[in-house]
C-alpha cells in the first residue's frame, strides 16, 4: 500500500462577505497517493479553488488539517508557506502569467529567484522537456497559443524529474507534448 502523498482531514473554511458568513468548504477528507491522479469538480462556488488553495497553502483552514508529503502545512507561517510553496507547489494558472518582456527561459527563472537558484541550465533542461528548448529566447508573444502554457507547466517540474541524458530528454518530450491532429 503506498503512503499518502496530500491528507486532508475535516477541513473547513468559511470567508465574510460583509454580514455574512459564506462556508466555502466544510468538513473535507480525502487522502491521495503519490501519483495518483483525481479530478476537483464542481459548480462555480463550491470551493475547489479554495480547496487547492488551502493545501499550496496560500490560506488556512478555520479547522482541520491538511499534510502534503510528511509535513503539516494547515498553520505555516508567511514565510515557511512561502519557502513550502517555492520547494514543493507547482501552480499552471489559466491566464499563462507569462511576462511579455522577458525572454521563454527568464520567465521560467523568476519563480526560482527568492530562493537563490536561477539555474538558466536547469531552466534550459525544463523548457527541453516540454519540447520549447529550441524556444528558450522567444518572447511570450513570439510564442503560439499554445506554446505559451509550456513555460508555466515546465516550472511545475521536480527538479529530481528532470532526464539526465539526451535521449531520456526526448523520450520525456515525446510523453508531454499534445497529440497533433
Amino acid at each position: 500500500m503506498k503512503a499518502c502523498s496530500v491528507v486532508v482531514r475535516s477541513v473547513t473554511k468559511t470567508y465574510r462577505r460583509g454580514q455574512r458568513r459564506v462556508t466555502a468548504l466544510r468538513d473535507v477528507s480525502f487522502a491521495l497517493s503519490q501519483g495518483e491522479l483525481a479530478l476537483l469538480v464542481g459548480p462555480s462556488g463550491s470551493g475547489k479553488t479554495t480547496l487547492l488553495n488551502l493545501v499550496a497553502a496560500l490560506d488556512r483552514p478555520d479547522c482541520g488539517e491538511i499534510i502534503v508529503g510528511r509535513a503539516d502545512v494547515t498553520g505555516l507561517s508567511r514565510s515557511a508557506a512561502a519557502l513550502y510553496r517555492n520547494e514543493r507547489v507547482g501552480f499552471i494558472f489559466q491566464s499563462y502569467n507569462l511576462l511579455p518582456q522577458l525572454t521563454a527561459l527568464e520567465n521560467i527563472l523568476v519563480p526560482m529567484l527568492p530562493m537563490r537558484r536561477s539555474d538558466p541550465g536547469h531552466g534550459l533542461k525544463l523548457l527541453d522537456a516540454v519540447g520549447l528548448g529550441d524556444r528558450a529566447r522567444h518572447r511570450p508573444s513570439e510564442l503560439s497559443s499554445s506554446a505559451s502554457r509550456l513555460p508555466g507547466l515546465s516550472s511545475t517540474i521536480p527538479r529530481s524529474s528532470l532526464p539526465t541524458s539526451r535521449s531520456a530528454t526526448s523520450t520525456m518530450r515525446t510523453q508531454v507534448r499534445s497529440p497533433r491532429f
